[in-house]
C-alpha cells in the first residue's frame, strides 16, 4: 500500500485578510479523514495549509478537489469585494 504524505501551503496578500479570513472559515469543516486544514492571518497576508495523509493514490483527488474549492470561492470573495 502507498502513504502519501505532505503540506501544501498558500499565501495570499491581501489587505482584508480578516475578512477572507472569516469568509473562507466556515467552509473548512468535514473535511475527508485523510485531510486536515487551517487558515489564518498573518500581518496582510492569508495562510492556507493543507495536510495530507492519503493511503491510496485515487484518494488524492480529494487533496486537489479541496483546493480547488478553497480558491474558486477565495476568488469570489475578492470579487465581491472589489464591488464595494
Amino acid at each position: 500500500m502507498m502513504n502519501i504524505q505532505g503540506r501544501v501551503r498558500l499565501q495570499i496578500p491581501h489587505t482584508d485578510c480578516e475578512v477572507l479570513y472569516k469568509s473562507l472559515s466556515v467552509d473548512e469543516i468535514d473535511l475527508p479523514e485523510d485531510l486536515s486544514s487551517g487558515i489564518y492571518c498573518l500581518d496582510d497576508t492569508l495562510i492556507y495549509e493543507v495536510h495530507f495523509n492519503v493511503k491510496n493514490c485515487e484518494k488524492i483527488l480529494s487533496l486537489t478537489n479541496t483546493i480547488d474549492d478553497f480558491l474558486r470561492n477565495l476568488k469570489v470573495i475578492i470579487n465581491v469585494l472589489k464591488l464595494e
